[in-house]
Order: structure tokens, then sequence, then C-alpha cells
């Protein structure tokens, strides 16, 4: 199994993890970052079950410019929503992960596929297609633990190694 072999080669490295709590989050600069291209956003995530409150481990969108990314999980389900809201809000749904073990979480938006993808642990959950023009491209800079505009700070667990690249990454860690 992926999931449990990556988590558990990944205990070490995740020591320095940031255990956010109800009403703590992290704002990540104060520049919005550049979606007009091939992007991906990545980081381990531990979320403590059952969730309380939903939550949102990584919000950039905003409802003023229409851009960005959310991810929402359900406090009363598996489920997950993935939104992208550039042209028009779009939002998938997945499963995640209910264990309270560490994971890997990926968004990819590949122009030459056209399409963007949210991963966990090496395997694609959803994807949506999306034009290969399309500059998703937010007014705000990310939050890991809070829905930007709506919800009230709240992500129960801890993140680690949130990164962003230039550059579309496979969903495989291999």
């Amino acid at each position: 199994n992926l999931a449990l072999a990556a988590s558990r080669e990944s205990e070490d490295r995740l020591g320095e993890a940031r255990v956010l709590s109800e009403g703590q989050y992290l704002a990540v600069g104060n520049s919005p970052l550049d979606y007009s291209g091939d992007f991906t956003v990545q980081f381990w995530a531990r979320v403590e079950e059952p969730l309380v409150y939903d939550a949102a481990p990584y919000a950039d969108w905003s409802n003023v410019a229409r851009g960005g990314l959310f991810l929402f999980l359900s406090y009363d389900s598996d489920v997950v929503t993935f939104c992208h809201y550039r042209p028009d809000e779009r939002c998938l749904f997945g499963t995640r992960p209910t264990d309270g073990e560490w994971h890997f979480w990926r968004v990819v938006r590949s122009t030459g596929d056209g399409r963007l993808s949210l991963c966990i642990d090496g395997v694609e959950n959803v994807q949506t297609p999306l034009p290969a023009n399309l500059d998703m491209t937010s007014d705000e800079a990310p939050r890991l633990g809070r829905n930007v505009v709506y919800n009230p700070a709240y992500f129960g667990g801890s993140l680690d190694e949130v990164r962003v690249f230039a550059e579309a990454l496979p969903c495989s860690t291999d």
C-alpha cells in the first residue's frame, strides 16, 4: 500500500510539522501565486479525526477576483471538495483519508494535458478539464488552515513540507 509505505518512510522527516488547532492558520506571504501556467501545490497533512468542524487545509481563492484554489474537508463525511474559481466556480468531490495518519496531497495543473487534478498519496482522486490558456491566479495569498473568505480559521491537524512549483509534477511520487 503506497499510502502506508509513504507514511511510514516519512515519520522521521515530519517532526517539524506545524500543528494547527481551532482558530489558527498561516498566511503564506503577501502576494498571490502565479497560476497562469503549469503548477503543483503539494503538502503532507495529518488530520485529527474525527473532525469537529469543516476544515480548509489550503485556500487562496477569492470571490472577488474569481481565481485560486480551495480544498475543503467535510467534518461529517469522508468527502474532500476541491474547487477552482476561474472563469466560473467549479467544484469536484472526492474521498479523503480519515485514518488520522500522514498523507501526501498534490494539486497539479497541466496546460499540456489541459486539466487540473487532486492527487492523494500518489493516486489521482479527482480531475477536471481546464483550458491551457486559462489564468487561475487569485488576488489572495495562500492560507493554510483557513478558507480565505468564508469560514473562520479551522484545521485540526498538522501540515508539513508545503511547496509550490511552476511545473506540473505527476501524481505519482515514484
